[in-house]
């Protein structure tokens, strides 16, 4: 009777206030006013009818029932108005009932009431009980439906469905998500060896090894498998299952779970593909290559290196190769690759490695930070520099023995860039020119001789420039009082000059 009713105010709620996001509390508040009205209007007519029966009838508990219109406004406060209408409509109908029945005294009377009284109270604690439930139930229902959709979001993103198999009768039941996976229209079950049939052949003798051991043992299992779709195309799958068992420790049934992974695999594929790529381009480049975790501990390093170090690549890996460093050169070293951990800045040192000869040569090392899904991964090479770190030094010893030559010679000598700058001046150009190389390095000749622009000197210089040939020449610099005897050499980062003064020279032979 009570669901009855319930069952009727809910369609009466649904039909004149139709809820919707923007009006819901606006309805609420009308749904409550609107089944207050009624209870208190219900509660009215009670006590008109009750105004025109004789006191002697248990009339009081027909106030009773309206209390649970209280219900409908899903309000406590509208429970306890109704019922406190009905309990005062009951005491006021002892003085405004019509009558009294004869021989009925007011002792009887007084219970009568007393028992509308009780009745009302417990009718709409009744209704306060529940509305209580009621809620609770909808809320049960609220994280059910919340529960079911997340479960359907994830089985459609997740690719994921759910069988089970009863036993002994072997009947299968699927959820929606296993047929799409498996690439067949949604419908019954087709028996065990249809099923099994539809895996890869390769696989199917593993399936149903591992479905009987399932079902009669109890053996769990997960396991990657191709399934064939109707048009021919394999498809990934992870095929999951484990044992169902009852009180009396007997197997009743397998469920599991079906899991689309073709794109997982895919993607892997690739990874390994893309991985084994850079292991043959590792393999293949004369230089030591490495890779590393953030604790230094080497997970590859390729066969060029171990052979540089007459070892082998998995002794390498277990033992790492700081031992090949040099001893004076280690401290320095390890002190950076700490430093670009810290601050996940690239790793660059020098350092000399030992070689399978025994010999120690200089190596340039780098390595950079890769976050992975793995975690972080430092991928690094080292090139052996010692042939540069010679030919460096043997440049660096020429260059000196050609300054300290053109240091000591008779001619005064400056080299230009293509821009006309000063890049060098030997001591006799300083004496020749009456300028120190602190005024004129790194300057521009024709800002600091100006008198010289446009001049023979500018001419022939551009000419020896343009047509890449020696030039020869002499030209007065009036500015000095000087004449210049002037030869002019092309390089490739300008030009150099080797001059003198003409009219020293001559008076030096005269003299």
């Amino acid at each position: 009777m009570i669901k009855t009713f319930e069952n009727f105010g809910a369609s009466i709620n649904t039909k004149f206030f139709p809820s919707s996001n923007n009006q819901k509390k606006l309805d609420n508040k009308h749904i409550f006013i609107f089944w207050t009205a009624v209870g208190a209007l219900t509660q009215l007519l009670v006590f008109c009818g009750d105004m025109l029966t004789p006191l002697g009838f248990a009339h009081g508990i027909l106030y009773a029932p309206a209390t649970f219109f209280g219900l409908f406004a899903n309000r406590v406060i509208s429970i306890w108005l109704i019922g406190s209408l009905g309990m005062l409509g009951t005491g006021l109908g002892i003085f405004y009932s019509n009558g009294t029945l004869p021989n009925v005294g007011y002792e009887y009377i007084l219970l009568n009431r007393l028992l509308g009284w009780g009745t009302i109270i417990a009718s709409a604690v009744a209704a306060m009980i529940l509305l209580r439930l009621r809620r609770q139930r909808r809320v049960s229902q609220v994280a059910l439906e919340d529960t079911a959709s997340l479960l359907q979001v994830a089985s459609t993103v997740g690719g994921l469905g759910g069988w089970r198999v009863k036993l002994p009768e072997m009947e299968s039941y699927w959820s929606a998500e296993v047929f799409k996976i498996l690439g067949r229209p949604h419908g019954t079950v087709p028996d065990i060896d249809t099923i099994i049939g539809w895996y890869a052949e390769k696989y199917q003798a593993d399936v149903r090894d591992k479905f009987k051991k399932c079902v009669f043992d109890g053996h769990p299992f997960d396991t990657e498998i191709q399934v064939i779709h109707p048009d021919g195309t394999p498809h990934w799958v992870r095929l999951v299952g484990e044992a169902v068992w009852n009180d009396q420790g007997e197997i009743e049934a397998a469920q599991g779970a079906v899991q689309d992974i073709d794109k997982h695999k895919a993607v892997q594929r690739e990874i390994e593909s893309s991985r084994e790529e850079w292991q043959l381009l590792a393999e293949s480049v004369p230089m030591i290559v490495w890779t590393t975790n953030s604790l230094g501990r080497m997970s590859y390093v390729n066969q060029f290196a171990a052979g540089y170090m007459g070892s082998n690549a998995r002794q390498l890996i277990q033992e790492g190769w700081w031992q090949y460093v040099h001893p004076d050169d280690k401290p320095n070293a390890k002190a950076i690759w700490k430093n670009a951990l810290m601050t996940v800045q690239p790793f660059l040192a020098e350092f000399r490695v030992l070689r399978h000869d025994g010999t120690w040569r200089w190596h340039l090392a780098r390595a950079v930070r890769v976050d992975a899904s793995q975690g972080a991964q430092w991928y690094g090479t080292a090139m052996d520099i010692q042939d540069f770190k010679e030919a460096q030094e043997t440049g660096s010893q020429l260059a000196s023995r050609l300054v300290e030559t053109m240091e000591s010679v008779a001619d005064a000598i400056f080299v230009l860039d293509h821009d006309w700058i000063f890049t060098y001046m030997n001591r006799q150009c300083e004496t020749v020119l009456e300028r120190k190389r602190e005024e004129l390095l790194s300057r521009c000749i024709w800002d600091e001789f100006p008198q010289a622009r446009d001049s023979k000197f500018q001419l022939e210089y551009e000419r020896c420039v343009k047509e890449h040939a020696t030039v020869r020449f002499d030209a007065e610099y009036a500015l000095l009082k000087k004449h210049f005897e002037v030869s002019a050499y092309p390089h490739q980062g300008g030009v150099i000059v080797y001059f003198r003064d003409g009219r020293c020279c001559t008076n030096a032979g005269r003299s």
